[in-house]
């Protein structure tokens, strides 16, 4: 019997239950959560209370930039160049 359970782990692999049990989560690496940026101080001007928030999006392995403003309610999506 022993060399029957030696042969399955061979083949299939460890346990999934058991590696559960004993694996533990790493932790996660800390991200800033916003990155300043300097802009043109007339533009700051004109629109110095808007917030635009920025993320990439992976749509079938793609990525694609998605803003969102929150002062002016518009929303663009485009296909990053590089």
């Amino acid at each position: 019997m022993p060399a029957d359970a030696k042969r399955a782990d061979f083949i299939y692999g460890p346990s999934i239950p058991d590696l559960r049990a004993i694996t533990t989560r790493e932790q996660p690496t800390h991200k800033q959560a916003h990155i300043p940026v300097n802009i043109p101080r007339a533009l700051y001007k004109e629109y110095k209370n808007v917030t635009l928030n920025i993320n990439f999006l992976y749509v079938n392995g793609i990525p694609v930039l998605h803003t969102i403003s929150n002062c002016l309610t518009f929303r663009s999506v485009e296909f990053p160049p590089s």
